[in-house]
């Protein structure tokens, strides 16, 4: 009687040896086949089994291919190497270790060999009565001369045998017909090639441009440095203005005059920085001509808000600066340096914006350490993590890091909002708009440009490892795609998850959301009703559209569910729909404009007040219930979808669409008692944490760090050359090292491009300024 073993779990530990031995068995007999034409059975004896099938058809792989495994077949010292770094299958398939990698290093070390990643998929529909299928990845050793098609083509055609695998005396060792090769990804088979070290002229270009800026911020130093020193030599004034503190006005030309030319031009080209949180300070120096206010979104570093001057000149006197020593100035890391860790406020800033910003942006720092390492697919443990996490109450906090992203809307928003009306207070309603638009792509431009060069010509040749393909093939889209991302369109012009910068959304939606903005603006200056219900209308249109959305498509609450959903069920399945839900709610403007809209309406509030100098005193008992009603509403957004999250409860269509249309929302309604509380002295020990000095010099970095953190979490998660286990612990330590690291990258990308455009920018705009001022004059 034969006993047939049922098709489990099982089974899926003969499969890694079966098809190594098939693989490099059954091809001597087929090519013999293909030399003879009769219908004939290859029978192949290894170790006890007999092998029974009918031969694949060759014809689909290449002869070179054929060529190579015959030789391998027969010779056996290579062999070893080869078969040992195949993937093999390990324990724990249930808990989600389907990530079979074999062993990188050793395959790629085997001359005319190479690493390759099959994806296959197991449908669990015909095991546990669960209906998805089972992302399995087996790492292979093929010759190099067998290309990707050769290596599907042939494992495809030998799985669909394995059904007829049996031992001599009649009992079947394994039935697997719900095991076939899957399209995980374009190919089911990525292989890598061995390292090239002819580099790429664009690799070369990249490396080049970064020296170049590396160089300049040098030679800025040393310059700066040479003129200080000349500044102290030749002065004779050694109480005055040698010791660093350099004014940049121009009403101090009869002590100048005492100064040798040198000391003369040295205090000339001063700079000076003031933090974009000084919303009460006054602007003398900013007119209608030469708008100052920063209107750059909030992860935008320290950039000046309001009036800077910078390099200024002062043409009264005859000794002018040399207009390359003034852009070497702009580069000069003696002067950036200090400004940036400068941590002095004005007085009557907003000081609590510093640590709501770094807070944020760890936030989302946090999230994308779970959501980018998830994109590698190298997890041995992830459904049985999950499962662990979603039950512990503490990490929702995670799961909803998304809300960091909503934070900074509602900062952009209220600090455009307040600068841009006191502006016009103060020029009676003139702004000039077009510069403001021209100005505010200078200032964020460069520094995403140099992340898309980084991007497409650096990082593909940082590393190699089994899953690096992965994020050649995300890189791959910078070259068809970047232009989107330096329009800022790149949340409308993608197709699917085809981005250069995916996480860029955020900054073409704060850009969409600026240019936008004088609707809302303008009307709130000259008539603050129809302004006011002008955000109204706008936002129930949000609201509307994205109830809509979610109706429509069935989605599931929350971005973690839908993408954790979309990850664990893998490609092809029913729930990787649910990765529609980010292409079509979450990076869209219209459906992420409200909090933007909340931060519009609280900058227009507090301008209100200090315009009319009203000062605010509440009681005891009310500043205590505000803190309840907005601590209750973050952490009902935070904390909501705990139930849904574990299983406890199913989520219905109503709870999909409260949560998605009114979430963010309501998380910026609780901000708007956050800093107006700590910023009108009822923020208590909340306050003096989130205005605490330390803040200041990091908030600055905070546009940096967040375009470049994942560059540090891809080059660490898709350099993995084994399975990466998950517990709370690791995450801690990827988190920490993340946050530090992405910190330090973004002090040098902050030195090197980001303040220098600034200081360019504002030099040319001052030139500009001073030559329509002659031009009046005349």
């Amino acid at each position: 009687m034969v006993r047939r073993w049922p098709a489990g779990l099982t089974a899926i530990a003969h499969i890694s040896l079966l098809l190594c031995i098939l693989w490099l068995s059954v091809y001597p007999g087929c090519a013999a086949r293909r030399r003879n034409t009769d219908s004939t059975d290859t029978l192949v004896n290894l170790n006890g089994f007999m092998l029974s099938t009918d031969a694949p058809d060759i014809n689909d792989v290449s002869p070179m291919c054929l060529y190579e495994l015959q030789k391998l077949r027969n010779e056996t010292a290579e062999l070893v190497p080869v078969l040992d770094s195949f993937g093999k299958p390990a324990s724990g398939i249930l808990a989600g270790n389907l990530a079979w990698l074999g062993h990188f290093d050793q395959c790629m070390a085997v001359e005319s060999f190479r690493h390759c990643l099959v994806g296959m998929g197991a449908n669990l529909s015909t095991l546990l009565g669960v209906s998805t299928v089972l992302p399995i990845q087996w790492g292979v050793c093929a010759p190099e001369v067998c290309s990707e098609e050769d290596v599907r083509n042939s494992l495809e055609l030998l799985l669909g045998k394995l059904g007829v695998i049996h031992l001599k005396k009649g009992v079947v060792l394994l039935d697997v017909p719900w095991l076939t090769i899957k399209n995980l990804v374009s190919s089911a088979v990525s292989c890598t090639e061995k390292p090239n070290t002819n580099f790429d002229i664009g690799f070369i270009l990249t490396c080049v441009a970064i020296s170049t800026l590396v160089a300049l911020t040098i030679v800025g130093s040393v310059v700066d440095y040479c003129l200080k020193s000349s500044s102290q030599a030749g002065s004779s004034n050694p109480s005055g203005e040698a010791n660093g503190n350099f004014s940049a006005s121009g009403g101090q030309g009869s002590s100048r005059q005492r100064h040798s030319k040198a000391s003369n031009l040295y205090e000339k080209l001063s700079v000076d920085y003031e933090d974009e949180n000084e919303m009460n300070s006054e602007d003398k120096s900013s007119s209608p001509n030469n708008p100052q206010t920063e209107k750059t979104p909030l992860l935008s570093s320290g950039i000046p808000p309001r009036s800077t001057t910078v390099l200024s000149v002062d043409v009264k006197h005859e000794t002018q600066p040399n207009v390359l020593v003034r852009v070497l100035l702009c580069f000069a890391m003696s002067r950036n340096l200090p400004k940036l860790l400068n941590t002095k406020q004005a007085e009557g800033s907003i000081s609590c914006l510093n640590g709501i910003r770094v807070i944020s942006i760890s936030w989302v720092i946090l999230g994308h350490t779970l959501i980018f390492i998830l994109q590698a697919q190298t997890s041995e443990n992830i459904v049985s993590a999950i499962g662990r996490w979603l039950d512990n109450f503490a990490f929702q906090a995670i799961a909803n890091a998304f809300l960091g992203v909503d934070t900074f809307f509602f900062l952009s928003g209220m600090l455009l909002a307040y600068h841009t009306l006191k502006k016009m207070k103060e020029t009676g309603g003139k702004i000039p708009w077009l510069w403001y638009y021209i100005h505010r792509y200078i200032r964020l431009t460069p520094t995403l440009a140099l992340l898309i060069v980084v991007l497409t010509f650096l990082l593909p040749n940082l590393n190699q490892g089994p899953v690096w393909f992965r994020l050649d093939r995300t890189i791959g889209f910078c070259k068809s795609y970047w232009w989107s991302d330096l329009l800022y369109i790149n949340n409308f012009v993608q197709e699917g998850q085809k981005d250069c910068v995916s996480w860029g959304w955020y900054l073409a939606n704060d850009m969409q959301f600026f240019i936008i903005s004088p609707l809302f603006i303008i009307p709130l200056f000259w008539f603050p009703v129809l302004g006011m219900i002008a955000l109204a209308v706008v936002c129930a249109a949000s609201f509307i559209t994205t109830s809509v959305l979610v109706y429509q498509n069935d989605f599931l609450p929350g971005f973690f569910l839908s993408i954790a959903g979309a990850f664990a069920g893998g490609s092809g399945t029913g729930l990787s729909s649910n990765l529609d839900f980010q292409k079509m709610v979450y990076v869209k403007p219209y459906c992420r404009i409200p909090p933007y809209l909340v931060g519009i309406a609280m900058g227009h509030f507090i301008c209100e007040i200090e315009s009319r100098r009203r000062r605010i005193k509440l009681s005891p008992v009310f500043a205590a219930a505000g803190w309840a009603i907005a601590g209750g509403l973050g952490m009902a957004v935070v904390y909501g979808l705990y139930d849904i999250n574990r299983g406890a409860s199913t989520p219905t269509m109503a709870t999909s669409i409260a949560y998605n249309s009114f979430s963010t929302f309501t998380w910026a309604i609780a901000l708007c008692w956050v800093v107006f509380a700590c910023h009108y002295g009822y923020g208590g020990f909340i306050n003096d944490f989130l205005s605490w000095s330390f803040w200041v010099p990091l908030s600055r970095l905070t546009y940096s760090t967040y375009l470049f953190h994942p560059v540090v979490i891809y080059v660490y998660s898709f350099a993995q050359a084994v399975p990466f286990h998950w517990s709370m612990i690791n995450q801690v330590y990827m988190f920490a090292s993340f946050l530090f690291l992405a910190h330090v990258l973004a002090l040098l990308v902050t030195l090197t491009i980001e303040f220098p455009v600034g200081n360019l920018e504002k030099m040319l705009r001052g030139a500009f300024t001073r030559e329509r001022s002659g031009q009046r004059s005349k």
